[in-house]
C-alpha cells in the first residue's frame, strides 16, 4: 500500500487482492487522479481516498509522473531522558528534516538536517523508521516529497538552536505529555510518523 498527503488529507492506494476497506474506489485512470488531487488541493472539506488497485505499483509510478520528485530525510530523535526533540515551524509542531544533497545517503542527509535545524551533535541512528509521502505546490508546479525518517538518539547536553533561517521559531526537547499535546497541532503526515513510534 502506498500512502500519500495532500494538505491535512491521504490517498491510500490499496492493492485490490487485499481486504479493502468500505467506499473503496476502483481505480479509473489519470483522469480520476487528477481529479481527485484538484479536489484535495482545494481543501474544500478534508476528504480522503482509498483506491483499489490491481496492480499498485503502476498506478503509484502513474502518480508520481504527475509530480516534480524530491527527496528528504528527518530524524526522530531521543535525548538519555527519553524526550524527544520537536521543533516548531509555520504555526504548526513539526520534526527536523529537509532535502538530500546531491551524492548524500538518507542516513547522512537525516543526521545533518537535525544539526543544522536544531544545534544537536553526537547523534547516533537507532533504526530507519518507514518513509512518509507528501504534496505541496512550489511556483505553481505540483511537488511530491518523500521522507526518509530516523529513528536516533542523542547523548550531548548542549543547547538547542533553531535554525530561523529555515522558519524554526523554537526547537524543545519534549516530554511524552508534551509530544502527545504537540500531535494536536502538527501536520497529518508528521503524526503518521508519529503514530508508528
Amino acid at each position: 500500500m502506498y500512502k500519500v498527503f495532500i494538505n491535512d488529507s491521504v490517498i491510500n492506494f490499496i492493492d485490490s487482492k487485499e481486504k479493502l476497506p468500505k467506499k473503496t474506489k476502483p481505480f479509473e485512470g489519470e483522469e480520476q487522479l487528477l481529479t481527485i488531487i484538484a479536489e484535495l488541493e482545494e481543501n474544500l472539506s478534508t476528504k480522503h481516498y482509498n483506491i483499489g488497485c490491481v496492480k499498485p505499483n503502476e498506478v503509484w509510478e502513474m502518480f508520481q509522473g504527475l509530480y516534480k520528485s524530491i527527496d528528504a530525510a528527518g530524524g526522530v530523535v531521543y535525548n538519555e531522558a527519553g524526550e524527544m526533540l520537536m521543533i516548531f515551524r509555520l504555526g504548526k509542531w513539526d520534526l527536523p528534516k529537509g532535502k538530500i544533497e546531491k551524492n548524500e545517503s538518507p542516513d547522512v542527509a537525516a543526521m545533518r538536517e537535525v544539526t543544522e535545524e536544531c544545534g544537536v551533535q553526537g547523534l547516533k541512528i537507532v533504526k530507519e523508521l518507514p518513509s512518509s509521502y507528501h504534496t505541496y505546490r512550489h511556483n505553481g508546479k505540483r511537488v511530491l516529497k518523500r521522507t526518509c525518517w530516523y529513528e536516533m538518539s542523542c547523548n550531548e547536553k548542549g543547547p538547542l538552536i533553531p535554525q530561523t533561517e529555515e522558519q524554526i521559531i523554537k526547537a524543545i526537547w519534549a516530554t511524552p505529555e508534551e509530544v502527545e499535546q504537540n500531535k494536536q497541532n502538527t501536520y497529518s503526515s508528521i503524526l503518521t510518523v508519529l503514530n508508528q513510534l
